[in-house]
């Protein structure tokens, strides 16, 4: 029986998975129509719609960042910041950035105990599959720089509640090959759906950015023959060479809008995906128990192979797995890339196989659709400390600080106001006074100005900062007080690590969901069978050859578990790892393949090398003539140099006991 292949049947709108890359559908001219105006404003509205979200946001960073003084306040009818009032009254803006270290503290837990992702199939049989993927994965993970993205993402989201990346599959230039890739994309350049209640976004209807590139990208990437340049240098014709004057500027990102580029000599894309609805064939395969959807076009395909199946069945006899079908009406992802002016660049039905969005997004915490971060709820205590610290210095440079108080009577004739000082504050000075009855001595004043509470104040301040974010002292690693028992201090800091728990798992589900749809594109675009050079010690041979036969047809699944590549973890599986060896449970040959001690791929190497030397009778091998003299000038009292005797004949690794 002739079957429909996969690369027949499994059609994702007008892109065949199995193609080496997409056959992206081209528009035959940079068309602008009421459609893609009607996207455009839809884009737009929704981008609008997070304008409170991005004021907050800068907000967040900018205590985050130390310029805590940059709430604007009215005095007297006038608008300024509180730095400038501050400024006029003479005083420097003094603060005490306490925000950041919690942050830090937290991004430490991170890195010191990272996330990892495993993929498992649904079948137990597809295990060496499930561990070939994992493999893979890993691999574009260390190809994009995964920690150092991941990290910076997680202090994105605990300054602004918000954590976004971008998937795609494109060329590495480096790598001169196409790889699956993530990026991060500011909160400034996206919109979705406002409407969304899902906490992981399932419920959008649009999604988006606004990218930025230079007319020589624009080109390379859309233009598909002269005229599609000349047309594309007219819709830009305002792009300006330019070079900005100031790096690092993050108020440049802060003033953007969608349709407005950052720069002059810049280009602005708006990436669109909307969902819009289409009649489609939801096919059931019990041939291999797969769901999917096929265009209206294939009926006839799907019928011809229900039919040759039937004839199957009936001339053999037997019971052949059927298809079962349904015309349903199904809303499908569509990709456009416009203009500012509403040109369309690029359209396509879903060019992927996880036929969703390439976006993955979090917003914290999602509650009744509120969003606001971890830094946001700091910052009111931020601004009283920070008040206390200007209070208090307020208070010392108004106090007297050594007045002296001279009665003129009893200042001497010959000596002015002036001598009097200048020898009151001199090194073994000597003043001549007159005393009179009812005249005072001359007397200095120092006022006591510490001792108001404001120092309490102030550490009463951090102690609510600490009890708000979760980041107490002994997760801090601070030193415990004197008489503090080990396991006491130890279930301080195992409770105190629960407050930040929902922040990281968190950000652990959102790690999750894209690495999904990283395991999506890698079993999509991975065609050839190839090595995969990170596989590791602890990975089987077979799952270090990527296979994508045996992947093709397998659902995968991703779980998201604590990294163990860490000092304490391998500690503690080497110490084990010594006890069985010592315990005879395993060999030296386990030991080392499974130890993480720097010596082992060495040592274990030159021991499967003499092996084999033993085997073949080589030079590491000794004489059996000279074993049996040996043993016959060992004592036979000594139980341990017999067992030595018999692991030189034997090539035995086993330990021998003391």
């Amino acid at each position: 029986m002739k079957r429909l292949s996969k690369s027949d049947l499994k059609i994702v709108g007008r892109i065949k998975v199995g193609s080496k890359s997409p056959e992206i559908p081209q528009v035959s001219s940079f068309r602008s129509d009421k459609k893609y105006m009607e996207i455009l404003q839809q884009a737009q509205g929704s981008y609008d719609a997070f304008l409170d979200l991005r004021l907050r946001s800068a907000r967040n960073k900018r205590f985050y960042r130390g310029n805590q003084w940059g709430d604007i306040i009215v005095v007297n009818g006038e608008k300024m910041t509180e730095e400038e009032y501050l400024l006029r009254q003479g005083k420097p803006a003094l603060k005490q950035n306490l925000i950041r270290p919690p942050v830090r503290n937290i991004i430490g837990q991170y890195r010191s105990s990272p996330f990892k992702s495993v993929v498992y199939a649904r079948n137990k049989e597809d295990q060496t599959a499930s561990e070939m993927m994992t493999v893979a994965l890993e691999g574009v993970y260390t190809a994009n720089d995964g920690k150092k993205r991941d990290a910076r993402q997680l202090e994105t989201f605990l300054i602004k509640s918000a954590a976004i990346y971008s998937t795609s599959y494109s060329f590495d230039s480096e790598r001169m090959r196409p790889i699956p890739k993530f990026r991060a994309v500011p909160l400034n350049r996206f919109f979705c759906d406002p409407n969304m209640e899902d906490v992981n976004g399932d419920d959008i209807k649009i999604i988006g950015e606004a990218v930025d590139m230079s007319l020589l990208e624009l080109l390379s990437t859309y233009a598909k023959s002269i005229k599609d340049e000349e047309d594309l240098r007219k819709i830009y014709a305002s792009v300006r060479s330019y070079i900005s004057s100031t790096a690092f500027d993050e108020k440049k990102l802060e003033s953007l809008s969608l349709l407005i580029p950052q720069s002059i000599d810049l280009c602005r894309v708006i990436k669109v995906c909307i969902k819009e609805g289409n009649w489609r064939l939801k096919v059931h395969d019990y041939a291999d128990g797969t769901y999917e959807l096929f265009p209206i076009e294939d009926k006839a395909l799907i019928e011809a192979e229900i039919v040759a199946r039937q004839t199957l069945s009936k001339e053999n006899g037997i019971e052949v797995p059927m298809i079962e079908y349904e015309e349903a009406f199904i809303e499908e992802w569509k990709y456009y890339h416009l203009t500012p002016t509403g040109h369309c660049l690029w359209e396509s039905d879903n060019p992927y196989m996880h036929n969703s969005h390439p976006y993955v997004f979090e917003f914290y915490p999602m509650l009744d659709g509120a969003v606001w971060s971890m830094v946001e709820d700091m910052i009111d205590q931020q601004k009283m400390v920070n008040r206390m610290v200007i209070l208090q210095d307020f208070i010392i440079s108004a106090s007297a600080k050594g007045v002296l108080l001279v009665p003129e009577e009893a200042i001497p004739d010959d000596m002015t106001i002036e001598d009097f000082a200048e020898e009151w504050v001199k090194y073994n000075g000597v003043i001549k006074i007159k005393t009179k009855k009812g005249v005072q001595l001359p007397k200095q004043i120092v006022a006591n100005s510490t001792n108001l509470g404001i120092n309490d104040m102030i550490n009463l301040q951090i102690k609510f900062m600490q009890d708000i974010t979760g980041v107490h002292s002994a997760i801090q690693g601070k030193q415990a007080s004197a008489g503090t028992p080990a396991s006491l201090y130890a279930q301080e800091t195992a409770n105190a690590s629960l407050n930040i728990l929902d922040y990281l798992e968190t950000f652990a589900s959102f790690c999750k969901r894209r690495d999904y749809k990283i395991i999506q594109l890698i079993k999509q675009f991975y065609k050839d069978k190839h090595y995969q050079l990170n596989g590791g010690r602890n990975v089987s041979e077979d799952a270090k050859w990527y296979d994508p036969d045996l992947i093709r047809n397998i659902q995968f699944d991703n779980e998201i578990s604590k990294g163990t590549d860490t000092p304490a973890y391998r500690m503690v599986v080497d110490d084990m790892l010594w006890q069985m060896l010592n315990g005879r449970f395993i060999s030296i040959e386990m030991f080392l393949e499974h130890s993480s001690f720097p010596f082992s791929d060495k040592l274990l190497s030159s021991i499967k090398s003499q092996q084999e030397q033993l085997a073949q009778g080589g030079p590491g091998a000794m004489n059996p003539e000279m074993i049996n003299e040996l043993q016959g000038q060992v004592p036979q009292s000594s139980p341990q140099n017999m067992a030595l005797m018999q692991r030189l004949y034997t090539g035995s690794k086993q330990p021998i006991n003391q």
